[in-house]
């Protein structure tokens, strides 16, 4: 077990993040879902040895981790690179940010030079090496926050929100090293996301994380079948138990296919429409399960389907388990994640 959390508490004013008992293995990915505000920054800090729980224990790689003991808290700190939403970079250049990390380590500088200007290139931005950061675009900024972080050479890599201002290249080239290392190395992946699609495609753990309250997950709406191709960027995808749903992808896409929807993006109908939603699936309530803030449901259209609306929305279209509904969503909301 590479992190335990047993009966860990942590409360700011009126909000309390309760997590449990959670157990995250060595070796696995495992990436944080939830909306802003439910607590996932402040667990990745608990989990990362950054904040000390107000009540509970931790233990980190097999041990108890001993606030009073200094030194040893230290050393199980540097097994872990850990990557803060919102990390400042220093006022240096490209290279001089991304080789802070392994200087205060005490690396060879040899093997400094080396390592930094390997990740550099692999995140696409060695050519700025020697760039000032004025100037830099947001998502240049950012891979320079992953190159400090992913230059390390730790067991554990703890990273929030590492592809918040990145374009499609820059999550591609990051899911491609995280997965590497994983595979590789071994080693235990640990971050959270907003881009759905980029949790399905690399964890196959999803911890939701809503009013601080923890629990593992299915992935959500993941569909598996084949697909061809309607027109420009528009494909069919079609299995035993669904021939009708169609995707929006810009790459060239053949046979067979899985997808994903985030629930937050299909809406409930209770008569079909013809919108530009383009989806428009009839389907049966299947289960009705209230939140502290939400109302998810599971709806059979074929394939089961999670959705989540507001309880003024369930009360206002007197859902019930049997109810009949359309579900409506827009190509451009079906992501594929293979």
């Amino acid at each position: 077990m590479m992190f335990l959390l047993d009966d860990t508490r942590i409360s700011y004013g009126n909000f309390t993040l309760d997590p449990g008992r959670l157990e995250l293995e060595k070796g696995r990915i495992y990436c944080l879902t939830g909306p802003n505000g439910s607590g996932k920054s402040t667990l990745l800090k608990i989990i990362g040895l950054q904040l000390k729980p107000s009540t509970g224990s931790v233990e980190f790689d097999g041990e108890k981790v001993n606030r009073a003991d200094a030194e040893k808290l230290l050393k199980q700190r540097r097994k872990i690179s850990f990557m803060l939403q919102d990390s400042r970079l220093f006022q240096r250049s490209v290279y001089d940010n991304a080789a802070y990390a392994l200087k205060i380590r005490g690396v060879l500088p040899a093997d400094i030079t080396k390592r930094v200007n390997e990740m550099l290139e692999r995140l696409e931005i060695g050519h700025l090496a020697k760039r000032s950061l004025q100037g830099l675009s947001g998502g240049e900024s950012q891979r320079v926050r992953l190159a400090r972080n992913l230059v390390l050479d730790t067991p554990v890599y703890i990273l929030d929100e590492p592809s918040a201002g990145l374009d499609t290249r820059g999550r591609e080239l990051l899911a491609d090293i995280l997965t590497s290392y994983n595979r590789e190395k071994g080693s235990t992946i640990i971050f959270c996301s907003h881009h759905k699609e980029e949790a399905y495609r690399m964890s196959p753990e999803l911890i939701a994380v809503i009013d601080g309250r923890v629990s593992s997950i299915p992935r959500e709406n993941v569909l598996s079948g084949s697909a061809e191709k309607t027109g420009d960027r528009l494909y069919r995808f079609f299995n035993d138990k669904i021939d009708h749903l169609y995707f929006s992808y810009d790459h060239e896409q053949k046979g067979k296919v899985s997808l994903a929807i985030d629930p937050d993006e299909i809406i409930l109908s209770l008569s079909e429409v013809h919108t530009s939603a383009r989806n428009c699936l009839p389907g049966t309530v299947q289960s009705i399960t209230e939140t502290p803030s939400s109302v998810q449901l599971t709806v059979s259209a074929g394939e089961d389907f999670t959705v989540l609306i507001t309880k003024n929305s369930l009360e206002e279209m007197k859902l019930a388990k049997g109810s009949p509904v359309y579900l409506l969503f827009k190509a451009t909301a079906v992501k594929v994640v293979n």
